[in-house]
């Protein structure tokens, strides 16, 4: 998919202001973290660059703070290992399952956290642990959003997400 096509599906998924989603991911791509278009050559973004790309804007601290970011929020992990890119990239490819998770939570401020929090009420933290203060900055991204995202990087089409992630609640619902 071409950084374009994503940043368009990740506005749309998470409300997001296109402009702005536009200029971190080429922010982004001046860092190094997304491949960059040469001439009339746009690459297209593998699993990687689309998980990097969606940590990028979802973890939006600011134009300048965008390399810093990409890096910290990726190499977030959880006590059992496991490493946020990898989980976001796994999501992407398919090899991870969406089903379960009912909020991805970012925290911005005071200093870059995540948590997964399944439907059963289960968290998962990577980095440290996520401040309880009332000053504290998150973003909750809801679990649908990050499966039709991932859906659509796939290669599905906005209504034939929708139609999976509908089809996957009912049979939640009749489990």
């Amino acid at each position: 998919m071409v950084r374009s096509k994503a940043i368009e599906v990740l506005a749309r998924r998470l409300h997001l202001n296109s402009g702005r989603a536009a200029a971190l991911a080429q922010r982004a791509a001046e860092c190094g973290a997304l491949p960059k278009a040469s001439g009339r050559n746009v690459p297209d973004m593998g699993p990687l660059h689309l998980a990097r790309l969606l940590l990028c804007v979802v973890a939006d601290r600011g134009l300048g703070s965008v390399p810093q970011s990409v890096q910290e929020y990726s190499c977030l992990s959880a006590t059992n290992g496991a490493v946020l890119i990898d989980i976001a990239e796994g999501w992407i490819r398919g090899t991870v399952p969406t089903s379960g998770i009912g909020h991805l939570v970012i925290q911005i401020e005071p200093e870059p956290a995540a948590t997964i929090i399944s439907n059963s009420g289960e968290h998962l933290n990577y980095g440290p642990e996520r401040s309880r203060d009332a000053a504290a900055r998150t973003v909750i991204v809801p679990g649908d959003s990050l499966a039709a995202i991932a859906l659509e990087f796939r290669g599905y089409s906005p209504e034939q997400a929708d139609d999976a992630l509908a089809v996957a609640k009912l049979s939640r619902a009749l489990a």
